[in-house]
């Protein structure tokens, strides 16, 4: 099946083509990294994968996610897990990292009066376990790193069992030690059978399960391949448009 079809693919932004024509398949299985500078329009594809915005409908174009057309937030939630600075900005501080991760059962990011039955507590636990931090359920968000309130959004996520989890930017303000356990993380969901689609600016997000790259450039696909083929010297200066240095140890990659 695919996760995402999209089929030109264009998005403005008072008269401007924040994306312009764009094509992208992403299948189930295919562990993606949409790879660009910082203003290539990466947040902006994503954006529309959530469906938080829409493509220009003046245009002819395919815009399915799931196969579907048209999805309702709930739906589509349970097939698609998603993690980004603006979902993050919508987490309440002052609640717990069991009520973060219990409350997305509820729609809702508290809990406030409200009890959780049994399956919600359930999965939530065996979420918050499963990305290590599991100790922290009762530490408010406020009080906990950057790294673990990272994994505990990832757990608010994967708690449905979703296809696909898709991230955007993850390593953001993550110190070295976290970054390291954010990839372990990462290969470790990858490795239990969710798609993984990362979407980044730097290659310390491109973890080993990585198939395949997409790299975006000025509102376009640059380039569109297996991550072998993507990841060379040339294409990575062409979409960066600087000298670079490429090294590779292990399917971890390094620019500089």
């Amino acid at each position: 099946m695919n996760i995402i079809e999209f089929k030109n693919i264009t998005v403005l932004r008072n008269k401007t083509r924040i994306l312009d024509g764009v094509d992208l398949t992403i299948v189930s299985g295919g562990n993606t990294a949409i790879l660009g500078p910082n203003g290539s329009g990466k947040s902006t594809l994503i954006k529309l994968m959530t469906r938080e915005i829409y493509p220009y409908n003046m245009e002819p174009n395919t815009f399915e996610v799931f196969g579907e057309k048209v999805w309702d937030v709930l739906a589509l939630r349970g097939k698609l897990g998603i993690v980004s600075d603006s979902m993050a900005q919508l987490v309440n501080p002052d609640v717990t990292c069991f009520e973060t991760v219990v409350s997305s059962f509820y729609n809702t990011t508290n809990m406030y009066d409200m009890t959780a039955d049994k399956k919600a507590t359930e999965k939530s636990m065996d979420s918050l376990e499963f990305m290590d931090v599991g100790h922290l359920k009762n530490r408010f968000i406020s009080e906990v790193s950057t790294g673990e309130a990272r994994r505990v959004l990832i757990a608010r996520a994967l708690a449905h069992n979703p296809k696909a989890l898709m991230l955007d930017e993850p390593t953001n303000a993550l110190d070295i030690a976290a970054v390291h356990k954010f990839r372990a993380t990462m290969s470790k969901i990858a490795k239990n059978g969710v798609t993984v689609i990362i979407a980044t600016h730097t290659l310390q997000d491109v973890i080993p399960e990585i198939k395949n790259i997409v790299m975006l450039k000025e509102g376009k696909i640059f380039l569109n391949a297996v991550k072998k083929q993507a990841l060379t010297k040339k294409n990575l200066e062409g979409l960066f448009g600087i000298k670079v240095e490429l090294s590779e140890d292990k399917g971890h990659y390094l620019m500089k």
